[in-house]
């Protein structure tokens, strides 16, 4: 009876990845339910920033103490790297950038990167002044690029 299941099982996930082609997002709902992952990543329970803060400062209390009686290391000097020269970089060199960048994508991502891919001979000449220039040597990030995606997961007990 179990191999019979288990063959069932098997047969419908299979089914479930075929039906998934052509649709990344799908294919990956469908792998992340074969690994046992919850489809909303937004709801963790009734985990709160106050739960997060504790586990954290457990964690920083936890290795303080272990490393409490540990001799201080003498280190006498320290590197240093300053970024000051960029290269200059042409409009080719961003769409190759582009090209070989992994499909990953981001819920902050203000476009997929399939989509950012194939524009990309569109977007690279656009690019290049605004990354280049006055991003790297002006030191400028744009308001809607300070965000963080974070997904909170609190070790169980006795795993701290």
């Amino acid at each position: 009876m179990q191999a019979v299941y288990e063959e069932k099982n098997c047969q419908y996930w299979r089914t479930k990845i075929c039906d998934s082609k052509g649709n990344s997002r799908q294919l990956w709902q469908t792998l992340s339910s074969i690994m046992g992952k919850e489809n909303n990543q937004s709801n963790h329970g009734t985990h709160c920033a106050d739960d997060f803060a504790q586990f954290f400062a457990y964690k920083v209390d936890s290795i303080r103490q272990s490393t409490s009686e540990m001799p201080k290391q003498d280190i006498p000097t320290t590197a240093s790297h300053s970024m000051d020269a960029w290269a200059p970089v042409a409009a080719s060199e961003v769409e190759k950038m582009i090209g070989d960048a992994p499909n990953k994508t981001c819920n902050l991502d203000p476009a997929p990167t399939w989509l950012i891919k194939e524009f990309r001979r569109l977007l690279s000449p656009f690019l290049v002044p605004r990354l280049t220039h006055q991003r790297i040597i002006h030191h400028w990030v744009f308001s809607s690029e300070v965000q963080a995606c974070s997904r909170l997961s609190i070790a169980k007990e006795g795993r701290r």
